[in-house]
């Protein structure tokens, strides 16, 4: 234990050693106190000097003659990079204190001299030392050129020596570069170089300027380490002595084909000395020169030409390059010409749409532009191919140079020419030159049926509607062509008698559409079960068609649908229909429909005329009933039949009749022969107005051998009025949502109050009498009718 304190004893002393001798610093200095004070500042009186990021080490000695307390602080512009400890510290009477001040300058610091003060304070006295620190240049280097300008003929190297010494105090490490106009064609001998403290080395640039490079050019050598740069300038002088020119006068030409072009080309000798010069073209076979050795003088200059004579026919763009090499100096040049042989002879032909649909049995008439683009005068033949359908307006075309013309291309395919893609070509060809011009045009023929295809849609394809209703069932007529066409609308199945369409014929545009109603009205002699109605649209004067069939059940009259009816319109006898149908009978009023009187549920229609039907016989059962029910209406009225007629007068709903104005044809199933029928439509048709009022024995007896039993026994009186309806209106008569929200809380009370005051006109006018007897006039006409049945 005791030899390794004495070992790190002998080691801390020598170490105090190596520090005294490297910083130069001895306690045997002069010291410096105070006067009159009790302790005193001892520092070394060498100049201490050290290097950018070296550390310097500064020893102070602080004497006590008294026991006290002391602080230690420092200033100068040395302080920054120094550090000074211990700052505070006691001393006991006699006692010494070393003070160790650490100075650093960054590696940055520039070199020169710096000042440390200390002070050292005690409770009552103040002493301070003060240091002057030489911050040296430890990274010295220098480069120097031994010649920095030369002079030197192109392709000839020039040699530059550069010596780089280390001045320093430590070993580096430099990179070598060169920048300045002469870099691109100097190279150096060393790219990097490490030089020990105060070595150097000889570094060597060489200069070789190419052929193309003259006049006066500088450069710089620099060396660069991890603390810094050095550089040091030189210049080079080209000599012209391999220099020449070789021009033309432009660098490119334009000839027509067969033309022959000769292009001067000029060469001068701008060296120093006699050369010999060597060249060739490349680029085209059109091309050749007159020469191909020239020896110049310096100053001297020559001409050799450029031969280009392409043959007829040829056209476009011939880049061609002309070659040049001295033989002294080794220079070679490039000169490039581009020649542009032009078509003399030309022609352009353009059909202008690249492609035409046409529908068989159409014809198209196209303008096909004929231009002569050459330079002279010509005459063009012209012919068409690709389809027989097409033909050209002309065979020829003499045109002068730049004119232009209009042909017309016809194409006409008939109805048995297949459909698909034709290529018809038209072609133009002169026959001096040989050139020609052509375009195509892509035609696609179509069939007739495709050009005018119609499309049928409807809004529903099954629908229930009970007897004396009505309903509406909206469809969509389509042109899936591509011609305007006109499609006439039918009618067919077994639903005809109480079917009509409107209108019947529509005008319609490739990819529109027409909406058109189909109206279905089962009369009360309408016989219930399913019917089918089919619509057709064919085009006109042809036999393309499309169509859709509606299936039709006819329900008993006032039975609900289960299926919904879509736009149909309910036509059931209300309060103001048995109303009207009552003062009728007992005034003997004749009430009509006209003009905006009735309210109307379709939109107006162009007018066309209907088919009528005979009206299909109905089965037994329902002749039956239909003759219970004439016999049942016409009875006697008691007491339980006038409550029963006053119910039915007042319970029905208001109604929503259609009348289609003049454009409504009545096809009424107790008509007789089609003669009148025709005179009702073609009345109908002239906007008059028609009543037809068959006579009591006129209604049981059928005027044609086509009557159906349902009409022998057709009971009540017939009346339809065909009237002047162009101001119909096509709405459905109804009140606003206040108005019906009333009648639907009221209608009972407005119903009794109605009926107590037609009572009391009734018999304060007397009236009632005349009702009893045409009760009793129409039971006594039913008893007779019956009578005459059985």
């Amino acid at each position: 234990m005791h030899k390794k304190r004495e070992l790190s004893l002998r080691s801390g002393i020598v170490l105090g050693i190596i520090l005294l001798i490297l910083t130069g610093i001895s306690l045997s200095g002069a010291s410096v106190s105070a006067q009159g004070q009790s302790f005193s500042i001892a520092k070394d009186t060498t100049v201490p000097r050290t290097c950018p990021g070296s550390t310097l080490l500064l020893q102070s000695t602080v004497l006590s003659s008294a026991a006290q307390s002391f602080s230690l602080s420092q200033e100068g512009d040395a302080a920054r990079f120094s550090i000074s400890v211990p700052t505070g510290f006691i001393l006991s009477a006699g006692g010494s204190k070393t003070l160790f001040s650490y100075v650093t300058p960054p590696s940055t610091t520039s070199p020169g001299t710096y000042r440390l003060k200390l002070f050292v304070n005690s409770a009552s006295a103040s002493a301070s030392a003060e240091y002057n620190i030489v911050v040296e240049d430890c990274r010295a280097v220098s480069l120097n050129f031994e010649a920095s300008s030369k002079s030197t003929c192109p392709g000839e190297v020039a040699s530059y020596k550069a010596i780089l010494r280390n001045i320093g105090r430590f070993t580096e490490d430099y990179s070598l570069s060169v920048d300045g106009q002469a870099k691109g064609f100097t190279t150096l001998s060393d790219s990097s170089v490490r030089l020990l403290p105060g070595q150097e080395k000889d570094v060597y640039a060489f200069v070789n300027p190419p052929f193309d490079v003259g006049g006066v050019h500088d450069f710089t050598l620099s060396a660069r380490s991890a603390s810094g740069i050095t550089s040091s300038q030189a210049r080079i002088n080209v000599l012209p002595c391999y220099n020449y020119a070789f021009t033309s006068e432009k660098s490119s030409y334009e000839i027509c084909e067969a033309e022959k072009l000769s292009i001067p080309l000029a060469l001068e000798n701008k060296g120093s000395v006699a050369n010999s010069y060597k060249m060739s073209s490349s680029g085209s076979a059109f091309a050749s020169l007159n020469r191909g050795l020239i020896s110049l003088a310096p100053g001297q200059t020559a001409v050799a030409e450029l031969i280009f004579s392409p043959s007829f026919g040829t056209q476009g763009e011939f880049p061609v390059k002309v070659n040049i090499e001295g033989a002294l100096g080794k220079e070679s040049k490039v000169l490039p010409i581009n020649v542009k042989v032009k078509k003399c002879y030309d022609a352009q032909l353009d059909i202008a749409p690249e492609t035409l649909a046409l529908c068989n049995t159409f014809s198209s008439r196209q303008n096909v532009l004929i231009k002569n683009t050459g330079e002279f005068s010509n005459k063009f033949t012209l012919s068409v191919s690709g389809a027989s359908f097409a033909t050209l307006d002309r065979e020829v075309a003499d045109l002068s140079a730049g004119e232009s013309v209009i042909a017309t291309l016809a194409l006409a395919p008939d109805e048995k020419t297949p459909a698909g893609n034709y290529g018809v070509v038209v072609k133009m060809t002169d026959p001096i030159s040989k050139i020609s011009s052509s375009d195509t045009l892509k035609v696609t023929t179509i069939t007739r049926e495709q050009c005018f295809l119609p499309g049928i849609s409807l809004s529903q394809k099954v629908v229930e509607v009970p007897k004396d209703s009505a309903a509406a069932i909206s469809f969509t007529v389509e042109n899936r062509g591509r011609e305007p066409a006109e499609y006439v609308l039918a009618l067919s199945g077994n639903a005809l008698q109480f079917s009509q369409i409107n209108p019947s014929l529509v005008k319609v545009s490739p990819g529109e559409s027409e909406s058109v109603f189909l109206h279905v009205a089962p009369t009360l002699a309408t016989a219930e079960g399913a019917y089918r109605i089919t619509v057709t649209a064919r085009l006109k004067e042809s036999q393309v068609y499309a169509s859709e069939t509606v299936d039709i059940k006819v329900l008993a009259s006032g039975a609900k649908p289960s299926i919904g009816t879509g736009s149909a319109v309910r036509e059931t006898r209300g309060f103001a229909d048995s109303l009207r149908e009552f003062l009728r009978k007992i005034f003997r009023i004749e009430v009509k429909s006209t003009g905006n009187n009735t309210s109307v549920s379709q939109p107006e229609s162009p007018q066309i005329p209907q088919v009528t039907q005979k009206p299909q016989e109905k089965p037994q059962a329902e002749k039956n009933n239909v003759t219970e029910e004439a016999q049942s209406t016409n009875q006697t009225f008691g007491s339980k039949g006038l409550m029963a007629f006053l119910r039915e007068l007042f319970s029905s709903k208001p109604q929503a009749q259609t009348v289609q104005g003049n454009e409504t044809l009545t096809q009424g199933s107790e008509r007789g022969a089609r003669g009148s029928e025709r005179e009702t439509q073609s009345a109908g048709r002239n906007g008059k107005e028609i009543v037809i009022d068959l006579p009591e024995e006129g209604r049981n007896k059928s005027k044609g051998t086509g009557e159906s039993v349902a009409n022998k026994n057709a009971s009540a009186e017939t009346e339809r009025s065909i009237t002047e309806g162009n101001k119909t209106s096509s709405s459905l008569t109804g009140s606003g949502s206040a108005t019906k929200q009333f009648l639907s809380q009221y209608s009972y009370h407005l119903v009794a109050a109605l009926i107590l005051i037609l009572l009391i006109i009734l018999i304060a006018t007397g009236t009632w009498r005349r009702i009893v007897e045409f009760f009793v006039e129409e039971e006594g006409k039913n008893g007779r009718k019956n009578g005459k049945k059985r």
